[in-house]
């Protein structure tokens, strides 16, 4: 498993970053995401609730417009994490070429 060196400030040991985690992870995340959308899309309906209708209508707007942004951060957090698998494993073979193109 690739390793890099932690950040100033850090416990100063290695950070292991596995590419087939990371893709994992994305992976988890678009299936979590995807029905939130759904879910946020059937939500918009204009519900029968006697007086109170119009005060359930708008929460009911509220709540499918928070799982419909719940799931756009998602989405994204998934996106993010499975374009830096493939760069971060790319990232650390070109390192690892160039110190043995110069280490004897």
């Amino acid at each position: 498993m690739p390793a890099m060196n932690a950040a100033a400030g850090f416990s100063g040991g290695a950070m292991e970053v596995d590419p087939a985690t990371l893709a994992r992870i994305a992976g988890m995340l678009d299936d979590a995401g995807a029905p939130l959308l759904g879910h946020a899309s059937a939500l918009q309906t204009a519900p029968d609730a006697g007086a109170s209708s119009g005060l359930v209508a708008d929460a009911l707007q509220a709540f499918a417009t928070a799982v419909a942004g719940l799931s756009g951060h998602i989405g994204d957090l998934a996106s993010s994490t499975g374009v830096s698998a493939p760069q971060y494993a790319e990232t650390d073979d070109g390192s690892a070429l160039g110190l043995r193109a110069v280490l004897p």
